[in-house]
């Protein structure tokens, strides 16, 4: 799998939990270069990428609710932070489905 992270800009970052196989972590990179790192447990990352724009800031709020509060602090709009859920979600599903290709190669020689 790359090691590269399934989302990147230049305020957030989501990437897979190095202690997990199933977490991910969503970065928030402070104006002052210093991150802040959320848990996104299993599944979660994938609810949110579905939730539609409108309806995520409460799922958020109920999810936990510092952590929007600091992309409140760090002007970091819901519709970015969106956008980052499905982009990395949609990364994931791709890495996947390139493994089960190759699984498939490897198991057929």
């Amino acid at each position: 799998m790359e090691e590269k992270p399934l989302y990147e800009s230049e305020r957030l970052r989501i990437d897979y939990l190095k202690t997990s196989i199933d977490d991910h972590l969503l970065y928030i990179i402070e104006k002052d270069g210093e991150e802040k790192s959320f848990v996104i447990p299993r599944g979660v990352l994938r609810d949110f990428a579905l939730t539609e724009k409108e309806k995520l800031e409460p799922r958020l709020n109920v999810f936990n609710s510092m952590l929007l509060y600091k992309l409140y602090e760090e002007r970091i709009s819901v519709d970015e932070v969106h956008d980052a859920f499905n982009s990395a979600y949609k990364e994931e599903e791709r890495r996947f489905d390139e493994w089960k290709r190759e699984q498939k190669k490897i198991n057929s020689i």
